[in-house]
């Protein structure tokens, strides 16, 4: 099958069951994972100066806020609010291998889930599909979201979902949380891994459904759960 790294990104997009078919046969996850940590790393650095303070406006809300000190607060507040340089490449390198991390504990989790369900794909298999589908749900997200936090000198107020509708609840409320689990970016994602993990560990449409949709739901409500453990 004829596959060029070009290709594949723009299939990922265009063609997905193409895409998904190339990854089956070549995951080149590390690829994905190097794509998706450039766009979010790039969006990071960008945005830290409306980013920053507004996600210490979140935590000063949570148990851990509340109990630290007001100069060490406005410390924080000073640092985010007029960034250097330096700090908007460490906030983007950190952004970005911290997410590239994340995905491939979640690879693990889908992979056990799908071994469970009698998948017979390998875990690099299972990476691709991951890696590859993040490209669209966390890398083209963040490209399409960069000039919208620009634009609106807010990322929590700029909602690509239901979430719009509970924008103006705050970013600590429950509903406004629960609506942001189904950013349409994060649907659109989901459905390429249902694509992909069909693909790759020999499911029929609707087991792979199943199987992909409960994980990422579950995955979804125990880090809303956690989260609000915090608040």
């Amino acid at each position: 099958m004829s596959d060029s790294i070009g290709k594949r990104f723009l299939n990922i997009v265009t063609n997905p069951v193409a895409a998904m078919a190339e990854v089956k046969e070549s995951p080149r996850w590390v690829i994905a994972a190097l794509a998706v940590a450039l766009m979010l790393g790039l969006f990071s650095a960008a945005t830290l100066q409306i980013t920053g303070p507004e996600q210490l406006d979140v935590m000063r809300e949570t148990r851990f806020g509340r109990m630290m000190p007001e100069e060490d607060l406005a410390a924080m507040y000073a640092k985010y609010e007029a960034p250097t340089a330096s700090a908007r490449v460490i906030q983007g390198i950190q952004s970005g291998v911290g997410a590239a991390v994340m995905l491939f504990v979640m690879a693990l989790i889908y992979l056990l889930f799908c071994k469970l369900a009698g998948g017979r794909g390998t875990l690099l298999q299972t990476a691709g599909v991951v890696y590859w589908s993040s490209v669209v749900s966390l890398g083209l997200a963040s490209l399409v979201k960069w000039p919208l936090v620009l634009a609106k000198g807010s990322s929590m107020g700029v909602a690509i979902g239901p979430a719009i509708f509970a924008v103006d609840r705050g970013p600590t409320d429950a509903l406004y949380q629960l609506l942001s689990i189904f950013d349409l970016f994060t649907v659109w994602g989901v459905l390429l891994m249902v694509i992909g993990l069909g693909q790759v560990h020999e499911f029929a449409r609707n087991k792979a459904t199943t199987v992909v949709v409960t994980t990422w739901l579950f995955l979804s409500l125990v880090l809303f759960g956690i989260g609000r453990l915090f608040l």
